[in-house]
């Protein structure tokens, strides 16, 4: 589920990105109902100042609902690895 959850984030944030905000929603939230099972990291990827972003990111999103000021220039929040010795296995 984590890598499917990656995924999502990244095509909510290509919907975002194309100013389908009801997609961008939907597969934002999805993406981030994967991964917020795993605790504060998974496969080497740092998950909870990037899970605390991607929520950010989806509450503008609902937001911007019925406001015509564009979101195109969203920050995409950046993936931080953790070391070796402190990788969680995915839930």
């Amino acid at each position: 589920m984590f890598f499917q959850g990656l995924i999502q984030l990244s095509i909510g944030y290509y919907h975002l990105g194309c100013e389908n905000y009801p997609g961008a929603d939907h597969l934002l939230t999805r993406g981030l109902s994967k991964l917020e099972p795993n605790t504060s990291s998974a496969c080497g990827v740092e998950l909870k100042s990037f899970l605390g972003q991607v929520k950010k990111r989806i509450e503008a999103v609902r937001q911007q609902s019925g406001n015509s000021q564009s979101m195109r220039s969203c920050v995409i929040p950046k993936i931080e690895m953790v070391e070796e010795g402190s990788i969680d296995s995915p839930a």
